[in-house]
């Protein structure tokens, strides 16, 4: 998508209404970069935060500052997007999540520019915003219900993990047919991870396996990349037959984009020493 950059004064973008951005189908949020203050900003960047113009009162809080209207500190330091954007031709992309005024979450996509504006040194800068919830939503799950197809011939235990709602889907579960019957609906993340810990690891493992679930899940929380986070782990997994030794199982995660994660087990058999025999309880990177 191509931005038009806007030419005018200063003035006319920090004192005029922005008529010229209102028949636009995208938002439009035009804000010094001194301090940050957003000094023109359409309708319908307000109607993608959902911020009606009866409530003029939160319309002022939140032009005092661009990162109250969009978080954009959340995809590095801010200054230094700044700086890529204005040297940058076209503008500088990314994405980014955010909660409209009544909670909601959405994704929206943005485009960011520096105005070819030249007054007293000022800088302005142009955000372009499109609420891309919907579309992104569909096409993930198309990918996800794949990916669950795929994982499902794998592993006998599948989950989808939503730290950021704090939710789970149980996508199979063969060891506990009540969450398995659930199918897809989504349960509390807590409550799910209560039940793979009472029906998965044995009880040696069972803080091990919590702790892995609980690290991934803040590290999705705080944006951490994926590949930072431990993606693997072995554990003893839990015997149902009396006096029977049990066999390994192993943890994995798998990105599902979105700020969701796949979480899959399965047994992995006895443990044989060797140059690349995991430990249990200790967590490895994905491919070992």
């Amino acid at each position: 998508m191509q931005t038009q950059l806007l030419s005018h004064s200063v003035g006319d973008a920090a004192s005029a209404p922005m008529e010229y951005c209102e028949a636009s189908p995208v938002g439009i949020v035009h804000f010094r970069a001194r301090d940050f203050s957003i000094v023109g900003c359409n309708e319908q960047a307000w109607r993608i935060v959902g911020i009606d113009s009866s409530d003029a009162g939160l319309r002022a809080a939140v032009s005092e500052s661009i990162d109250r209207l969009v978080p954009l500190a959340d995809q590095g330091p801010f200054r230094t997007l700044l700086e890529e954007a204005r040297a940058a031709q076209p503008p500088t992309e990314f994405d980014t999540r955010i909660r409209r005024a009544d909670g909601t979450p959405i994704e929206i996509a943005c485009w960011l520019s520096r105005l070819p504006i030249h007054d007293e040194g000022e800088d302005i800068y142009q955000l372009v915003i499109v609420d891309v919830t919907q579309k992104r939503d569909a096409s993930r799950a198309k990918s996800r219900a794949r990916r669950t197809q795929e994982l499902a011939l794998i592993y006998d235990t599948v989950l989808l993990i939503e730290p950021n709602e704090q939710r789970a889907r149980c996508l199979k579960f063969t060891q506990d047919e009540r969450l398995a019957s659930l199918d897809a609906l989504r349960v509390s993340l807590s409550d799910a991870v209560d039940q793979l810990i009472e029906h998965l690891p044995a009880a040696q493992d069972q803080t091990t396996l919590k702790v892995f679930i609980e690290a991934a899940c803040h590290a999705y929380r705080c944006s951490e990349p994926f590949a930072a986070v431990p993606q693997r782990m072995v554990f003893a997994g839990r015997s149902g037959l009396a006096g029977k030794a049990a066999d390994y199982r192993e943890a994995i995660l798998v990105d599902a984009e979105g700020g969701a994660f796949f979480l899959c087990s399965r047994f992995i058999g006895a443990m044989n020493a060797g140059p690349n025999t995991a430990v249990p309880g200790k967590t490895l990177p994905a491919e070992s």
